[in-house]
């Protein structure tokens, strides 16, 4: 079964387990709510809910009335939680095993001195929500950076805003693309996948204080002499 709906489930069971145990400390749902006022209307006894299903009852700012480490919980609730945490520390391992393992792959291939784009992950998880945790692109940044440290060379951060590497094209043109446009076309001929042709880039960029990504420009003797590399692959 897959992992992540495993992990769904068992934060189901966790949340009704706690709204077992503390039903003051929850509201009725919508749907709840509309049976009970039915139930009074037609003159029935209002069934008492044994599991409100709605929001916890909380004060006009949103602060919960009673805190969650004070809610009464069952063993049961404590053995699901316990189980959940190993649970989450062994996918946790298995992400960073394999992020130091693709780390020294990209080292090996392409050397101790690397650049990326310095961007805010925060943004990303923002955009992108739980999606983004099964990539973990600030674990493998961190494995890159730990890599070349141990090969003798270093992690730079370029900034995006004189860089724009997605933007740029070793023939010295820049156009904006949407993020749609994951093929790079130019009117020197250069077609290529968005991101390889932006890391390719990437080899072209320069720092002026390699502790601060702002300083980021791209070199154009580098640049020149990607382009004529990439012209003579182009020939044979």
């Amino acid at each position: 079964m897959d992992a992540r709906l495993v992990a769904r489930r068992r934060q189901r069971a966790l949340d009704r387990s706690r709204r077992n145990s503390n039903p003051a400390q929850y509201q009725l749902s919508t749907r709840q709510a509309k049976r009970a006022t039915r139930r009074a209307a037609a003159g029935i006894r209002v069934r008492q809910v044994p599991t409100p299903l709605g929001p916890r009852v909380a004060n006009a700012v949103g602060i919960p009335r009673q805190a969650y480490d004070k809610d009464e919980l069952c063993d049961a609730y404590r053995r699901t939680r316990a189980g959940h945490a190993v649970a989450g520390r062994a996918g946790t391992q298995a992400k960073q095993a394999r992020a130091r393992e693709i780390a020294r792959t990209i080292v090996a291939e392409h050397g101790p001195r690397l650049v990326v784009e310095h961007t805010n992950i925060r943004a990303w998880a923002r955009l992108w929500g739980r999606g983004i945790a099964l990539f973990s692109p600030g674990m493998l940044t961190a494995a890159l950076k730990l890599e070349c440290a141990a090969a003798g060379g270093q992690l730079l951060r370029a900034g995006t805003t004189r860089t724009a590497l997605s933007q740029q094209c070793p023939c010295g043109a820049r156009a904006k693309k949407p993020l749609s446009q994951r093929v790079h076309r130019c009117r020197c001929g250069i077609v290529g996948d968005r991101d390889l042709v932006a890391a390719a880039m990437a080899a072209c960029v320069q720092l002026e204080d390699e502790d601060q990504p702002t300083t980021a420009t791209i070199n154009e003797d580098f640049r020149a002499a990607l382009a004529a590399r990439i012209a003579v692959r182009g020939q044979q």
